[in-house]
């Protein structure tokens, strides 16, 4: 790149019907669009949190609820991915959530908050709770 050049950033943004089968078909998206803007190495861990993020959103925050949507703007520029989620749900109390102790080996809930912080720099909820926006970094870090 030249200098004095910035690489503007690329975006994904998807609004779709609160069921789980268009969960699985978004993160096929979300997967496709990294690779096509040369962020394929950081594929899996966006895939990851935005399928943890998209399912909560389809589960609890809309209850399932196929009348109601889900948002999702991917943002990529050149040190991180954004991803952000909301549903249209009443959203939650992620303030106790962000104290509470990880899940079994065997949970099927409450993976969501411990897979974002082991994953983002940065997570930010809304004040009600039916928003989140992450901050990936497009490089993996070393282990």
């Amino acid at each position: 790149m030249t200098a004095g050049l910035r690489r503007t950033a690329v975006r994904l943004d998807r609004t779709f019907p609160s069921t789980l089968e268009h969960v699985d078909d978004v993160c096929r998206e979300i997967r496709a669009f990294l690779h096509q803007h040369g962020a394929g190495n950081a594929a899996f861990v966006v895939e990851l949190v935005g399928r943890e993020s998209l399912n909560n959103a389809v589960i609890h925050g809309n209850q399932r609820d196929g009348h109601k949507t889900v948002r999702l703007g991917l943002r990529l520029d050149s040190t991180h991915v954004r991803l952000s989620v909301a549903d249209e749900g009443p959203g939650f109390d992620w303030r106790r959530g962000l104290n509470a102790p990880p899940p079994g080996e065997y949970a099927t809930n409450g993976r969501g908050l411990p897979i974002l912080s082991l994953y983002a720099d940065r997570v930010r909820y809304n004040a009600p709770g039916n928003r989140l926006t992450v901050w990936i970094p497009r490089r993996p870090r070393e282990e």
